[in-house]
């Protein structure tokens, strides 16, 4: 499992607070961990997961949210969590997959004729495994009825806000940035390998600091 997705969209999840009434506020979200079974797992980072609860004991759900990682590319593993998606009593009002944790959903057939996204590092082989899916290798993330796909990676934190912005409004998902540090709130149709991250990789030491110094000075009528 990628640490990243995993703690970039608990994080997003576990902060927002709305007033309950004039004296206390609750959570906008609670968040359960499910694993495929109780027991801890170390994820590819090194960290020790402990689920809260196991596919079979988890409660119902608004939002199931799967992360990516090596793991989640086995056949077997995406059938274990493909049939207890499909089996699911109670439907999620959405399910969310990021990364390679789109082999799950895709296994289930549920994607079948949806526009999905996924990590440019795997899209030519999801599409070569499920080609009944139109995948998309160049945004952050998307929606397509009650399936949400996203890149992964950092991006975790942008569709995080995205879901927040979808269920409580702009201010609030612009609040969460600003507490989170985001630098900009990015949408779903930005391009996952931005032309400013091409600049940096593409330029000199010896100018290898001038786009985020731009990007800071915006504002001093730049010309050439």
């Amino acid at each position: 499992m990628a640490a990243v997705d995993l703690m970039g969209l608990a994080e997003v999840f576990s902060r927002p607070r709305i007033e309950a009434d004039l004296a206390r506020e609750r959570r906008c979200y609670d968040v359960v961990t499910i694993g495929v079974s109780g027991k801890p797992c170390v994820i590819e980072s090194g960290i020790i997961v402990k689920p809260q609860v196991d596919m079979q004991h988890a409660p119902p759900l608004d939002t199931v949210i799967i992360p990516g990682g090596r793991a989640i590319q086995s056949p077997k593993l995406d059938k274990e969590i493909g049939d207890w998606l499909a089996s699911r009593h109670s439907v999620p009002r959405r399910i969310v997959a990021l990364g390679t944790g789109i082999y799950a959903v895709a296994s289930t057939g549920l994607l079948d004729g949806r526009h999905v996204v996924t990590h440019w590092r795997f899209a030519k082989d999801v599409a070569s495994r499920f080609p009944k899916l139109h995948v998309n290798s160049r945004n952050l993330f998307a929606k397509d009825g009650a399936f949400y796909t996203g890149a992964g990676g950092a991006s975790a934190v942008d569709f995080g806000l995205f879901l927040v912005e979808e269920d409580y409004g702009r201010q609030v998902a612009l609040g969460l940035a600003h507490e989170l540090v985001v630098h900009v709130k990015r949408s779903g149709e930005q391009e996952q390998y931005s032309e400013l991250l091409q600049f940096q990789v593409q330029s000199s030491d010896r100018f290898a600091d001038l786009p985020t110094w731009i990007l800071c000075h915006l504002s001093y009528g730049l010309t050439v």
